[in-house]
């Protein structure tokens, strides 16, 4: 009966002392491994989804030139050049430092319009036709309204300023307005953002050309 006993507990005991830890022991090297691969790839798609929702901006410096050939300002603009990009625009953003913004780029001249949705900070805006000729200026846009800022839309609420204007026919307006701006010299092809108030510090004007530095 003893030496039965004992065998038995050898065996028992065998199982108990050699089996056991191993397995625990695998186990928690699979586990980690599995943890470190779930993290990275976690990571991975935080990474690229952050990329993806705030484009990667190029920058580059611009110059605006009076009609006399003097240089007004430097700006440090960031450049929208592609669908994602314009869409996302100046959204989101808190701040925007003196002499710096954004430049669309739309490639093909046309009307285009502009608007303040999801944009937390007043802006000026500066309309340019193909060769970078200012044909018309926006300033202090008020954040996140959804109101279309065009040439057309900035002619009219001057013209609502204005005293010899109290009463205005608005379709006989617009329909005289954009026969105005639908001209190939008057069309848009860039547009830039930058902080409100800078058009009026830096005398910025219609017929101001915009160069690349």
């Amino acid at each position: 009966m003893v030496a039965k006993n004992t065998k038995k507990k050898t065996v028992k005991t065998d199982k108990k002392v050699t089996s056991k830890p191993v397995v625990k022991k695998v186990n928690n090297k699979k586990s980690k491994i599995t943890f470190v691969i779930v993290t990275i790839a976690l990571l991975l798609a935080l990474i690229f989804g952050i990329i993806s929702f705030f484009p990667c901006y190029k920058r580059e410096k611009f110059a605006i030139i009076a009609k006399d050939g003097r240089e007004k300002v430097v700006f440090k603009l960031e450049i929208a050049d592609t669908d994602e990009e314009r869409l996302n625009g100046l959204m989101g953003r808190e701040t925007l430092a003196e002499n710096t913004g954004m430049l669309f780029d739309f490639e093909t001249p046309d009307y285009y319009s502009m608007w303040m949705k999801n944009t937390l900070i007043p802006l000026d805006m500066i309309f340019f036709n193909e060769n970078g000729k200012v044909i018309k200026t926006a300033t202090n846009r008020k954040p996140m309204t959804e109101d279309l800022i065009n040439p057309c839309s900035i002619d009219f609420e001057n013209a609502l300023k204005s005293k010899k204007n109290k009463t205005i026919d608005i379709d006989e307006f617009f329909e005289k307005c954009e026969t105005k701006y639908l001209k190939p010299k008057n069309l848009v092809r860039y547009v830039i953002e930058l902080p409100a108030g800078t058009i009026k510090a830096s005398k910025i004007r219609v017929g101001d050309i915009l160069l690349k530095k």
